[in-house]
């Protein structure tokens, strides 16, 4: 009892019971179980004169919709009820407005003019898509002829190169300083001929080759410095996020094209931005100038009567008597009964002793001994027969005896401990009684009053963040745009600049360091293939004279074998020799 009552006069109820649907006692249901006594009477026990003693927890289950407490049919059953005024209409409006949020969400997601306002991106997308699948096969036509015209370019500036490594490496093998030009040999020959066939290729073809290499130059540099780089650094986008450049009529040329509204600003730059986070179509686009969905979902707008209902709620409790004067009588009869002034050390002590003063048991044993020693005759059977009688008062009468006493040792010693300090316990019961009733008739509208808002207010928290949730995800997880940033990236830093203009760039700057170094490598040529080829004629020198008579020498040209032979030469070796 004094466990049962502090316990009502602490927490009031209990959940898991009938008041499993409250939610207070849901976050108080650690405080509970702290009962010091087993002597817990049931729910409605009623004392001695007709007065009954109702539970607490039963009389608040009441108030969130709980099983009701049943009618006690003592005398002061009804004034035993708890309830809230227009509690019914409460909750049903609650649970209608918390239902009604979900196709407020539902509708909200299908108002959202996401697909509306790619309409114009998805038809250009497409469009671009049938443009590129027409034009696909005449570009692949012309890649096979870049890539012929590359590796002829290639194949002219390699075979000069391959000409000027011949002629040095016939020059060198075939050259011999002791030999007149007039009598080289026919390796030597040979690598200065080549030398110079090498330099005829590089005057017939160089200017092919410069004015490819200048072409490249003005696409590849122009394309690097104006599209590749500004793409990287973001300056392509704020290039084109200048106002009033694409139309003359739009501030914003993206949010004209997306709105027809040029004055918002919407920006490519902020847009690829957006993107490349990963952000939803509706935060990068700003959809909210066309549909707002922080208004449609904002939670104040779906629980403004749920809270004006909280505000105003009203708690009728009616009397509520725990205990009338017939049972505190009763209680107090018990206290002043004296069943905690009896002897028991008395009673347990007698109950601890055996019931026999002889081992009857060890007696029969004895006397069966010797019994067995007697001869056969009437003393011998009457031993037996007594020994038997004493087994079988042994077994049918002392041991249910030392049962029972058992039996009564510890119901004396569990009476004893629960009549002790009965006094105090009846005293502790009445006085949790009375600060139960006082709890109840002042305090008891408040508290539950102030739970209810609480409550109410912690649902409501719930599903505005629930609201918040779906407010993130529409505006930054659904329709993710970082495919469209993706694609993008691919197609203008990717395929433009690392499949076309980095190889581009790195052509024409190696064909151009190419040319420009067979300048020296002319000059070379022609300084050297002199020195190779056989000539048909030679400068010759008359000594001095001994006595330098003549300070002039005479020069004296000798004659070649037939001058046929010099007429005869080919024009090749004529040009050639004139070069």
């Amino acid at each position: 009892w004094a466990g049962t009552l502090q316990l009502a006069s602490v927490t009031l109820w209990e959940p898991g019971e009938v008041c499993a649907r409250d939610p207070v006692a849901r976050e108080n249901s650690g405080r509970r179980q702290e009962a010091t006594s087993e002597l817990k009477p049931e729910e409605g026990t009623c004392l001695e004169g007709g007065s009954c003693v109702q539970s607490p927890r039963s009389v608040v289950c009441g108030v969130w919709g709980g099983t009701q407490p049943e009618k006690r049919k003592g005398p002061d059953s009804e004034a035993r009820k708890l309830r809230f005024g227009e509690r019914a209409s409460l909750f049903s409006e609650f649970k209608k407005t918390l239902n009604s949020i979900h196709s407020d969400v539902k509708n909200v997601s299908t108002k959202i003019p996401i697909q509306k306002t790619l309409s114009n991106f998805v038809r250009y997308i497409n469009n671009s898509e049938d443009y590129i699948l027409h034009y696909l096969p005449t570009v692949e036509k012309c890649n096979s002829y870049r890539w012929l015209v590359c590796l002829t370019i290639c194949c002219l500036l390699t075979l000069i190169l391959i000409f000027y490594l011949l002629g040095l490496l016939c020059g060198t093998l075939g050259y011999d300083q002791n030999v007149t030009p007039t009598n080289r040999g026919c390796v030597s020959n040979t690598g200065g001929v080549l030398l110079m066939v090498g330099v005829g290729f590089s005057f017939f073809f160089s200017w092919i080759v410069m004015t490819i290499v200048v072409l490249m130059f003005v696409t590849g540099g122009n394309l690097e410095n104006l599209v590749c780089e500004p793409y990287r650094n973001k300056k392509f986008f704020q290039i084109l996020d200048t106002p009033y450049l694409l139309n003359e009529d739009w501030k914003y040329y993206l949010s004209g094209l997306v709105f027809n509204k040029p004055d918002i600003n919407l920006t490519f730059e902020q847009v690829y931005s957006d993107c490349k986070d990963n952000k939803g179509l509706y935060a990068t686009l700003k959809l909210d100038h066309i549909y707002n969905v922080s208004e449609e979902l904002n939670i104040t707008k779906h629980t403004g009567d749920i809270n004006s209902n909280l505000e105003n709620m009203n708690l009728i409790i009616n009397d509520i008597e725990l205990l009338d004067e017939a049972g505190r009588k009763t209680l107090m009869d018990i206290s002043s009964s004296g069943i905690d002034k009896i002897d028991y050390a008395a009673y347990i002590n007698a109950t601890e002793r055996s019931p026999t003063r002889v081992n009857l048991m060890s007696f029969a044993n004895n006397l069966q001994r010797k019994a067995n020693q007697l001869p056969p005759g009437n003393l011998k059977t009457s031993l037996n027969d007594h020994v038997d009688t004493l087994r079988n008062i042994h077994q049918n009468q002392v041991v249910p005896l030392q049962n029972s006493m058992s039996i009564m040792h510890q119901q004396m010693k569990g009476l004893h401990h629960r009549t002790s300090r009965l006094r105090d316990r009846v005293s502790n019961i009445i006085f949790f009684l009375n600060s139960t009733q006082y709890f109840l008739t002042s305090q008891l509208a408040k508290v539950v009053i102030e739970e209810s808002k609480q409550f109410g207010i912690k649902i409501i928290s719930y599903f505005e963040r629930y609201l918040q949730w779906v407010k993130m995800a529409i505006t930054h997880q659904i329709a993710a745009c970082k495919p469209a940033a993706t694609a993008l990236d691919s197609a203008v830093n990717v395929f433009l600049c690392s499949y076309i203009v980095d190889p581009l760039n790195l052509f024409w700057f190696g064909i151009g360091k190419a040319t420009l170094l067979l300048l020296p490598a002319l000059i070379f040529a022609v300084k050297l293939a002199k020195y190779l080829r056989r000539m048909y004629s030679e400068d010759v020198y008359e000594d001095e004279l001994v006595h330098k008579v003549q300070t002039v020498p005479r020069v004296e040209t000798v004659p070649m074998k037939t001058m046929s032979h010099a007429n005869t030469r080919s024009p090749v070796e004529q040009g050639t020799q004139t070069i």
